[in-house]
Formats: C-alpha cells, structure tokens, sequence
C-alpha cells in the first residue's frame, strides 16, 4: 500500500492496465495560426497502456479542429478557415513518485479549407490535407491518485513536421505546445 501512494496510484510490483482521457488547450507551432484561428484552441484525446510497476507503454489519441477567418490585406475580403488536426501517439512513460515523464513516436494527419465566396477571388481557395507525418512527443505531468481514479495534468510539446502547400518539398511544423487536465483509472 504504501509503494501505491508513493507511486502516485501506480503500483510498484503489479502489472497494470491504465485507460485516460483529457481535455486541454493548445498553442499550435505554424507562425500564422493564431492570426487566422485565434488563440482559445482546445484539444481533447483518450488513451490506454499497459505497464509493470511505474513502466508504461501508452497508445493515445488527441485531436482538435478549430474554425476561422482568413482575411486578405489591401482588399476588402474575408473568407472562412477550417483547421482539423489529429496526432497518433505510441509512447514509454515512466513514473517517479507523483511525476512522470513520457517519450513517444507520433503519426500525424492535418487537414485545412480556406476559402472564400467572392468568385473574383476563387484562386485564393485551398484545401490542405496530409496524413502519415512524423515526429516526436516529450510529455512531463503530475498524478494525483484517488483509489483506483487518476487526477493528472501535464506540459505536452509535438514536434512534427508536415509538407507544405506549395509543390516544394518545404515541411513546416504543425505539432505544438499542450497543457491538458486528465482523468485516469488504473487497473
């Protein structure tokens, strides 16, 4: 029992069965996102793992989508902008105490519309989309542990790199910075 608390609810000599899911906000990596989308974006996800004593190996999901406006300067027009974007995530987590520290390998989709509805300026629309991208997660939080439930928050930074646009072979980082709020139980 008193591995248990130390452990933060993770039992230092049990294998364990973990289900998680969060909420929290991001502060994506492209330069010009927040000019378009705004800076109140939120990102939801699940997750499981499987671990022996504070080991863990976690498969997670996160994704958000998020809707703007593309605004053209030295002409008076606007548009609109769709952002969805979800990461893939297989990752060892590592419990310290209450703390806990996460390295994983990320496959990532993203997909954008901007459009208009001038005709004039139909060559201003386009329609982004990319899947099969990869990088890297580095994730450091701290659990509270109640009974069986897990309390958690955490610090998330994705680093992936998308092909751009344009017909170049330019790539351009759209992962991010995270702070999430979870819910885990640990069985």
């Amino acid at each position: 029992m008193i591995n248990s608390i130390l452990l933060g609810g993770i039992d230092e000599n049990k294998f364990s069965l973990l289900i998680e899911g969060y909420g929290g906000f991001i502060k994506p990596a492209p330069q010009n996102f927040s000019q378009i989308y705004g800076d109140n974006n939120t990102i939801g996800g699940v997750g499981v793992g499987i671990g022996w004593g504070n080991i863990y190996l976690i498969a997670k999901h996160k994704q958000f989508e998020v809707n703007g406006k593309s605004l053209v300067s030295g002409i008076n027009l606007e548009g609109i902008a769709n952002w969805k974007e979800e990461f893939n995530i297989l990752a060892l987590r590592y419990y310290e105490g209450r703390f806990f520290y996460e390295l994983g390998y990320v496959l990532n989709v993203v997909e954008e519309v901007i459009s208009t509805n001038q005709p004039l300026y139909t060559d201003l629309n386009s329609d982004y989309s990319t899947s099969g991208n990869e990088g890297i997660s580095i994730e450091f939080g701290i659990n509270i542990p109640i009974s069986k439930l897990i309390l958690s928050t955490d610090i998330n930074y994705i680093y992936v790199l998308s092909l751009t646009q344009d017909d170049s072979n330019n790539k351009r980082n759209v992962g991010g910075l995270m702070l999430n709020i979870g819910l885990g139980l640990n069985l």
